[in-house]
């Protein structure tokens, strides 16, 4: 991976510290990490119309097919909390099912909770109690007295500025690690999904930097060939076209060194 994400002994350093108990050295400060969070029982329809804009709250849905209070289900959100792999570098993890096993252990139950008995217990429990410095409500979505969806937040040591190409390095690791939950875990706990601020931003910089090389090479080429036509001179059309790129280099250069403006 790019250095900016992570060498793969640091990753292996990570993985012998908690094999050890003891904290890993982690390389980047917290309010400067990469967020990412996990979603399970939320579905998306994120196809964009032809015309008119986007119907956000008809573009996703609960899934009808995640049952959150079967032992499985609790099995899986658990496993995937608490053995992600350590190339992923997570420094701090918020999951819910987590802390929400500690608490029902110390109630006098046991984990998984039986399906009878799991949404009323997990009702009293969100009640009155933090994951981390959040409360644990504000981590689920219930409806009727029901945990319908939730997602876990994971703090990575990444930083959330790191370049285009580096952030989507890291997000292959998050969608491989998904991808290698949704192919183990069961019927109740699958069609997970990850996101993060930072995705967002640099797909759209990826595409926005190819998109643009990709129009100026277009461009380029047809003026080339329009001088071509009108001139029938092979060099003198050359010369044209090499003289627009001058020009567009030394306006791009006058912009951003010289005045200092921010791209994009």
């Amino acid at each position: 991976l790019p250095s900016e994400i992570a060498a793969p002994e640091a990753a292996a350093d990570a993985a012998v510290s908690r094999l050890l108990g003891v904290e890993p050295q982690w390389e980047v400060a917290e309010d400067q990490r990469l967020l990412v969070q996990v979603v399970f029982g939320i579905g998306l329809d994120i196809t964009s119309p032809l015309l008119g804009q986007m119907d956000l709250d008809a573009s996703w849905s609960f899934n009808a097919a995640h049952e959150v209070g079967e032992p499985w289900a609790q099995r899986n959100m658990y496993t995937f909390c608490t053995e992600l792999p350590p190339e992923l570098r997570v420094a701090k993890r918020r999951c819910w099912i987590e802390e929400f096993s500690k608490w029902v252990q110390g109630e006098g139950e046991r984990f998984p909770v039986p399906k009878s008995k799991f949404h009323g217990l997990v009702m009293r429990y969100i009640e009155g109690n933090l994951v981390d410095v959040y409360p644990a409500g504000s981590l689920v979505w219930e409806r009727d007295g029901q945990v319908k969806a939730s997602f876990f937040e994971f703090q990575v040591d990444v930083s959330k500025t790191i370049a285009p190409e580096s952030a989507l390095e890291v997000m292959r690791l998050w969608d491989n690690a998904v991808a290698a939950h949704n192919a183990k875990a069961s019927r109740f706990a699958r069609d997970v999904w990850h996101t993060s601020d930072l995705w967002g931003r640099a797909e759209s910089q990826s595409h926005l930097i190819s998109g643009t090389i990709s129009t100026l090479l277009v461009l380029f080429l047809v003026a080339f060939l329009g001088m071509l036509v009108f001139t029938r001179d092979a060099p003198l059309a050359m010369t044209v076209v090499m003289s627009t790129f001058s020009v567009v280099c030394g306006l791009a250069f006058f912009m951003t060194v010289v005045q200092g403006w921010a791209v994009g």
